[in-house]
């Protein structure tokens, strides 16, 4: 409503410089797809190289089923090529395979018990982050950096996976689950290579008006 109201579209403007539009240049199931498949490898990658090439040759072969290209122009930045991204400590590209896998399962979950009532709004939640997903991947281009535009997704599907571990799982499980959680979660905020909680680049430790101190690497070579 915010962009309608200030841009006339609710997509925000056209961009000013030629070759940096935001949205797709076609639309339609085929894109779509394209999207979803690209955008979830983003969260896929692992600390192997070889292993994320694996993944990248997975996605690009079953786009080739469904005749898409995981470089198409018209659904993905300009300059960008498609890849998955191995765990990193820069939040402009990192990824929540964690997250990822556990909001996976916990939809999973709520497929297999999907009359339960006491999943009834969990379920709605879950639908309505779904099509969130499916609306973002329909309207916008794919980019590298699509990771993070996720972040309200999986704080809200936070809640979604709460409610279904608790309600699945032991209290000795979803307490191990937990502190691999916070294990994983450490080097990301101690060692964030942005904006890290300790260090020179720490909000306590960094003007709050300050030039850029970290460079940032949009796209990958070929």
């Amino acid at each position: 409503m915010r962009n309608t109201r200030l841009f006339g579209s609710p997509l925000g403007p056209e961009s000013p410089e030629p070759g940096f539009k935001a949205t797709n240049d076609r639309f339609g199931p085929g894109a779509t797809l394209s999207n979803l498949v690209r955008n979830a490898a983003l969260h896929a990658g692992t600390p192997s190289a070889s292993v994320n090439e694996g993944i990248e040759r997975f996605t690009r072969n079953i786009l080739a089923v469904f005749r898409q290209n995981a470089n198409d122009p018209a659904t993905t930045f300009n300059g960008s090529r498609f890849y998955v991204p191995s765990l990193s400590r820069y939040e402009v590209v990192a990824g929540n395979p964690l997250h990822a896998l556990l909001l996976g399962l916990s939809l999973v979950i709520l497929i297999a018990r999907w009359r339960a009532p006491e999943f009834r709004v969990c379920s709605m939640a879950a639908l309505g982050l779904t099509a969130a997903f499916i609306v973002f991947c329909a309207a916008l281009k794919w980019t590298p950096w699509n990771t993070r535009y996720y972040l309200p997704l999986f704080v809200v599907g936070s809640a979604v996976v709460a409610t279904v571990l608790v309600s699945s799982f032991s209290r000795f499980t979803n307490a191990l689950i937990g502190a691999v959680l916070l294990f994983a979660a450490a080097p990301s905020a101690l060692e964030n290579q942005i904006r890290p909680l300790f260090g020179g680049l720490s909000a306590g430790g960094t003007e709050r008006i300050a030039p850029a101190q970290a460079g940032v690497v949009f796209f990958r070579s070929p």
